[in-house]
């Protein structure tokens, strides 16, 4: 019987660009998270407070002061956000072509830029809450390839996303060959995939895996 575990919406833990660029990306499939490996700790998912230095489309960057971090969307497009202005985000640090940003799952103008010395203190606080990196997943010791748990039946979602990656040709799998192909229960952990922001919809009826 495949695993049913519910999705568990992860943590926003506040920090900053210069952590971010710190990091080193960890891939899971299946339930487990992806990860940020970062000097703090792992940071599945974060919180952002700075000023937009650059926009453009569904992309901008964000200057908080110790550094600035790119933002995408797959949803939203970013126009409506200006050069200046102050907004928080909340989102999961990902990585294409080598580069770290933040996929927003959140963004939020600020009334007034005293917010980002708030956000600063608020930031010096909490990190300290951060989880630590899981010794056998740190960038200096690769883990090792998980092995399946005796007597259980392995979970779908690395076949699913296998299964995606060989259906897109550039412009996204078609999500009925997707489905018919990967076979029973692949519905259900497709939804919880886009939930975790592992998959996205590039449009109807298409779907992507967020390298």
């Amino acid at each position: 019987m495949a695993d049913e575990r519910p999705v568990k919406r992860q943590t926003a833990h506040p920090c900053s660009a210069s952590v971010i660029a710190q990091g080193t990306y960890v891939r899971h499939e299946g339930w487990e998270p992806n990860f940020l490996a970062t000097p703090l700790g792992a940071l599945s998912r974060v919180s952002m407070a700075g000023v937009i230095v650059q926009q453009e489309h569904s992309q901008a960057s964000l200057d908080d002061g110790t550094g600035t971090v790119v933002l995408r969307s797959f949803d939203d497009d970013l126009s409506s956000f200006s050069v200046g202005d102050t907004v928080l985000v909340v989102g999961r640090p990902r990585v294409y072509a080598e580069q770290t940003y933040i996929l927003i799952e959140i963004i939020r103008r600020l009334g007034s830029r005293a917010w980002l010395k708030y956000h600063a203190e608020r930031r010096e606080l909490l990190q300290r809450h951060i989880p630590p990196v899981p010794v056998s997943e740190a960038p200096s010791r690769p883990a090792p390839p998980a092995l399946p748990v005796q007597g259980r039946a392995p979970s779908a979602a690395p076949s699913l996303i296998t299964v995606i990656r060989e259906l897109d040709r550039g412009e996204g799998a078609p999500t009925d060959e997707v489905l018919r192909k990967a076979g029973p229960g692949a519905e259900e952990k497709l939804r919880s995939l886009i939930a975790e922001g592992e998959v996205f919809e590039l449009r109807a009826g298409k779907v992507k895996v967020l390298e």
